[in-house]
């Protein structure tokens, strides 16, 4: 199995995440949510210990945020922060994050696999064909979302027979452990593995009838309690009061030709159309599953090796699979980027679902799992023969090995990044009179203005000194902070213990209080006239000549 994982590594570096792997590198991650990822764990790495764990209270400041808001993977961040003070300044987790989702999926892929072969090489193969799924590679643009191996290992659960309840109050207890690890890293994937862990009691409670109704309740008390629990510990459920909806429910749907729509992740299989903001609905299986799907097929037709005593057990599992993929389609169906009809009576009573989980394209992964389980239980019926079952699912390992394109992974595609750091010393005297650090007016990516080159610089200055910062980038902005975009100081006097960094046309709000001016490397920066400081002393030496 972990032979299975090593090879995780191998095709992690052919993606082009070899540089992720320095710690100390934070470059790379200053564009797209990245960014977000970034800052989300430096803020909350500086704060002070408190429950909710992995909060952020001097980002946007002074409403606050989270790990949990920033899809900062709040787990992560904790564990990592337990040793902030042996970490250097510049330390990151993303890429070993990255790495681990990757090693997961193959040793989880090849244990699925030994319940159909008991071949090891047959297992191997098959768990590094799991690695190379698609869809985990398109995620790297949210690390969070990377943590398939989740997934699959509820899926895994759901295949597997229970002898007895002894085998099936262990495998209980291995939900409530995924649960409560996926609760703390993202909510998309804790409402998938919450549909499938409720889908799994039904089985062994409704279906096979192997557990009481009572024992099952229990069960079900406990997956609540462990997801609420987490939830609250890490600070998705508790603190200011924050904006969960957003627009686009509808837009980051899947389409009904996802399966076979490469989107550029193929070398031999053309992409076909679709919308503008489908690709959160990406489900691309790769030419390798096609084939040992249709070798599933045949195998069915030939030997009819799967009867309704074999599936019924699964039938909530696909049941549930599909009724995720229905929500993955929104009310708004299309194929091939086409709309066929729109049913949006239909969703309405889920609101507000649909606007907290608005990239509903995502709900087609665990449908899209069971599909490649569905191809590997093949090696059940081809057991009989180890060397043809090697023979065929090596070919289809190198099938889809020669189909997936590795070059137009995000890492590939992304253009080589710098975080360009202030370099006036003069920076350095915040922190010895001030303590907050403001970007007037507001800046936020989605709600408000947003300079791109700019804000990673004073993010990570706000970091490095431990000052607050006003704006940011984050997943759930605060309620309510969007009045704050363009909005100038009007009676309010300036504070004391600010530092402004002011966009040309707001600069009125500080010339009308007096306040002392300067520019440093560029940038107009403020303070308050109320203390004599090093800071200010620096400023009145190149003041601010307004024209």
């Amino acid at each position: 199995m972990w032979a299975a994982g090593a090879f995780g590594v191998a095709w992690y570096l052919a993606l082009g995440g070899g540089h992720t792997l320095d710690v100390t590198q934070i470059d790379w991650l200053i564009q797209g949510d990245w960014n977000m990822h970034l800052f989300s764990w430096l803020f909350a790495r500086n704060a002070p210990w408190e429950f909710p764990l992995g909060q952020a209270p001097a980002l946007l400041y002074p409403h606050g945020s989270s790990l949990a808001f920033a899809d900062g993977m709040p787990w992560v961040g904790v564990f990592f922060k337990l040793f902030s003070s042996l970490l250097p300044l510049d330390f990151q987790p993303q890429g070993l994050w990255f790495l681990s989702c990757f090693v997961m999926q193959g040793v989880v892929g090849a244990k699925l696999a030994t319940l159909f072969t008991k071949d090891k090489v047959s297992a191997f193969f098959t768990g590094m064909l799991w690695v190379l799924c698609p869809v985990l590679s398109a995620r790297l643009a949210h690390p969070s979302l990377c943590a398939l191996w989740v997934l699959l290992a509820l899926i895994y659960l759901h295949v597997k027979p229970y002898a007895d309840n002894g085998m099936f109050r262990r495998a209980m207890v291995t939900v409530l452990l995924l649960v409560s690890f996926v609760s703390g890293i993202h909510m998309y994937l804790t409402a998938m593995v919450l549909a499938l862990s409720v889908a799994l009691l039904v089985r062994v409670v409704l279906i096979e009838k192997s557990v009481s109704l009572g024992e099952g309740a229990g069960w079900f008390g406990g997956i609540a309690v462990t997801c609420l629990g987490t939830m609250w510990l890490l600070g998705f459920i508790k603190g200011a009061p924050t904006g969960l909806g957003a627009e686009g429910f509808g837009d980051f749907s899947s389409d009904l030709a996802t399966f076979l729509n490469p989107m550029g992740w193929s070398r031999v299989v053309p992409d076909f159309p679709v919308n503008a903001r489908q690709g959160e609905g990406f489900a691309y299986l790769g030419l390798g599953v096609v084939l040992l799907l249709a070798i599933r097929a045949v195998l069915w037709l030939k030997k009819r090796d799967a009867n309704w005593q074999t599936v019924k057990p699964l039938m909530p599992l696909l049941v549930v699979a599909v009724v995720m993929a229905l929500y993955a389609l929104s009310y708004r169906v299309t194929v091939f980027g086409r709309p066929l009809f729109e049913v949006p009576a239909l969703f309405k009573w889920l609101n507000p679902l649909p606007s907290m989980f608005r990239s509903s394209g995502r709900f087609m992964w665990p449908l899209h799992l069971c599909l490649v389980v569905a191809g590997v239980s093949a090696l059940k019926t081809l057991s009989a023969k180890p060397a043809l079952a090697r023979g065929i699912i090596g070919l289809v390992f190198l099938l889809q090995l020669l189909d997936v394109d590795f070059e137009h992974s995000e890492f590939n595609r992304a253009k080589p990044m710098r975080l360009e750091k202030l370099t006036d010393p003069r920076w350095s005297l915040m922190s010895r009179d001030y303590q907050h650090l403001a970007m007037h007016p507001l800046q936020l990516l989605w709600i408000c203005r947003y300079d791109f080159n700019a804000m990673p610089r004073f993010s990570y200055e706000a970091y490095r000194q431990k000052l607050t910062f006003n704006s940011g980038h984050v997943a759930r902005a605060p309620l309510g902070i969007e009045k704050e975009c363009e909005q100038h100081l009007g009676a309010a006097p300036l504070d004391a213990q600010t530092v402004y960094v002011v966009t040309p046309e707001f600069l009125v709000d500080f010339v009308e209080r007096s306040a002392t001016c300067g520019v440093l490397e560029g940038y107009a920066v403020c303070v308050s006239n109320e203390r004599r400081t090093a800071l200010l002393e620096a400023l009145e030496k190149t003041p601010l000549r307004l024209r």
